[in-house]
C-alpha cells in the first residue's frame, strides 16, 4: 500500500510541477454560453490512468453524463513527452454547469481535475450577480508541499471570462472591453501555497426590452412627480396671491362716517 501512495503521490507532483493551463469561457445575456478549456501535462502523469488513450476515454465517458453541457469535444494528443488537453462544449444554463461541478453524474474525474475545476458560489444582492471560484489545488494535489518552489516557476493558470455586462467590482489580473472581458493569470507557486479565488460582482443582465420599458416607467413616474410637485407650487402661489390682495383691497367698515363741516 505505500508503494502505491507513493506512486500516486509522485504521478502528483509530476503533474503539477510541469502543467499549464489556461480556461475560456463566454457567457450570453441569457445565461447560456461554451468554453474551452486546454491543458498540457506531463504524459507520465496520465499513467496512472490508462496513458493517452485511457484519458481521452475517461474524458469521453465524463461528458457523455454531462447533461448540462452540448457539443462537447474532447482531445488528447501527445507530442514528445507532453500530452495535452483541450476539452470545447456549449451549455444552455451556466446555473446548470455550477450544479455539475457541484454534483458531477457518472464516472467521475481525477481528484487533480476536480480541484483544478474547484467551487463556485453565485448569489444576488439588489439587481448584482456576485461570482466567486475558489481553487484548492493544495488539497487536490497532496504532495506538492514537499517540493520546492523553484520547481514550479514559469508555469501559470490562466483563465478568462467573456461577460455581457462590464463588472462593477473584480480581482481580475486584467479587465479589458470596458470590463466585459476579465483575465486572471495565476503562478501555479502561488495557487500551491493558498487557495486562489476568482471573484467578480456585475449588474444583472436584463433583457433590453425590460431595459427599456423601466427606463420608460421611470421617466414616466418622474414626469407625475414634477407634474405633482409643479402643481402644488401653483396652487400655494396663487393662494399667497389671493391672501395679498385680500390684504390690500379690505372693505371699509360699516357705520356712521364723519360728514363734512357745511
Amino acid at each position: 500500500m505505500s508503494w502505491r501512495w507513493l506512486a500516486v503521490v509522485c504521478a502528483a507532483v509530476s503533474l503539477v510541477a510541469c502543467i499549464d493551463g489556461r480556461e475560456e469561457i463566454w457567457i450570453e445575456r441569457d445565461g447560456s454560453g461554451r468554453l474551452d478549456l486546454s491543458y498540457s501535462i506531463p504524459a507520465s502523469a496520465a499513467l496512472l490512468h490508462g496513458g493517452e488513450a485511457g484519458v481521452r476515454q475517461r474524458l469521453q465517458d465524463f461528458l457523455a453524463t454531462a447533461t448540462a453541457l452540448s457539443s462537447s469535444s474532447a482531445e488528447v494528443t501527445a507530442v514528445g513527452d507532453r500530452l495535452g488537453i483541450r476539452v470545447r462544449a456549449a451549455f444552455d444554463s451556466a446555473l446548470d454547469l455550477q450544479e455539475m461541478i457541484r454534483h458531477p453524474q457518472g464516472r467521475p474525474l481525477p481528484a487533480a481535475a476536480t480541484g483544478l475545476a474547484g467551487t463556485v458560489k453565485l448569489a444576488t444582492r439588489w439587481l448584482a450577480l456576485d461570482f466567486k471560484r475558489t481553487l484548492t489545488l493544495s488539497a487536490a494535489l497532496p504532495g506538492a508541499a514537499l517540493f520546492p518552489a523553484a520547481q514550479f516557476q514559469n508555469r501559470k493558470l490562466t483563465y478568462i471570462l467573456h461577460l455581457p455586462e462590464s463588472v462593477t467590482e473584480t480581482n481580475a489580473s486584467r479587465c479589458e472591453a470596458g470590463g466585459r472581458v476579465l483575465t486572471w493569470e495565476i503562478p501555479l507557486v502561488d495557487a500551491l501555497k493558498k487557495p486562489v479565488t476568482l471573484h467578480f460582482t456585475m449588474p444583472l443582465p436584463l433583457p433590453r426590452w425590460l431595459k427599456i420599458s423601466g427606463c420608460g416607467l421611470a421617466g414616466f413616474f418622474a414626469y407625475l412627480l414634477f407634474r405633482r410637485f409643479t402643481r402644488n407650487r401653483c396652487l400655494h402661489g396663487h393662494k399667497a396671491a389671493n391672501s395679498s390682495t385680500e390684504t390690500q383691497v379690505s372693505p371699509a367698515p360699516r357705520g356712521d362716517a364723519t360728514r363734512p363741516e357745511e
